[in-house]
């Protein structure tokens, strides 16, 4: 079976400004432009934290954190900045893993390079435009 490699979506932003979120090990956990986090209504580390944390599965029941290089953990009220950082437990050698996502309706099968049109969900067939059927009495 041959492995199917995506292009990152951070690539589309086409800027050199992103904010690299790794493990311990350097295996890379998420990629942020940073006009998307400015733009998106939280400018901040804490938004970036809850999103790594949706992305990742944790063992350790210690409180994570984002470090700078520097080993510096990040204020999460603070605006984020260029570079990567390290997703860690505060005193643990744990290794985040990852939580599964949205998958296609065949397992082993991509998704449509190009896209393609399902009606399974297509919102134009929602419950909204039922009628009801309530009998009176």
């Amino acid at each position: 079976m041959s492995i199917v490699r995506y292009d990152l979506a951070v690539a589309s932003w086409r800027t050199p400004e992103v904010v690299t979120i790794t493990s311990r090990s350097g295996h890379a956990i998420a990629h942020f432009p940073l006009a998307f986090i400015r733009r998106g209504g939280d400018n901040t580390w804490s938004y970036v934290l809850s999103v790594v944390e949706d992305l990742t599965v944790r063992e350790c029941e210690l409180p994570w954190v984002i470090k700078d290089q520097e080993d510096v953990q990040v204020d999460p009220s603070d605006a984020p900045w260029q570079g990567t950082f390290v997703y860690e437990p505060s005193d643990s050698p744990e290794e985040p893993g990852f939580s599964r996502g949205p998958e296609y309706f065949r397992r082993f099968q991509p998704p449509p390079p190009g896209g393609s049109f399902s009606t399974r969900s297509d919102s134009k067939r929602s419950s909204a435009r039922q009628v009801s059927t309530s009998i009176p009495g």
